[in-house]
């Protein structure tokens, strides 16, 4: 997605694990996508540089969209829409 699409989009719930090392952040998304409705989206905010690879990594191999990503200061938004 556009960067500007991305900041429109409505998102279901959000995950904010600035501040924690991995694989923290991967198990706090892994754990609140179950709760996020078919369809909808969880915005995930990491300031760890690993996690939005892992995080991208997981949720292609789990079956979630990565919608995409925006860099703010000192962190990284992610955007996973629950397709299952």
């Amino acid at each position: 997605m556009e960067k500007n699409e991305l900041r429109g989009l409505k998102v279901w719930t959000l995950v904010d694990a600035r501040g924690e090392p991995c694989p923290a952040p991967l198990l706090e998304v892994k754990r609140a996508i179950k709760k996020v409705p078919l369809g909808k989206i969880l915005e995930v905010r990491v300031s760890d540089p690993a996690a939005p690879d892992d995080i991208r990594i997981w949720a292609r191999k789990a079956g979630y969209e990565c919608l995409g990503s925006l860099s703010a200061k000192g962190y990284e938004r992610l955007f996973i829409a629950r397709k299952k």
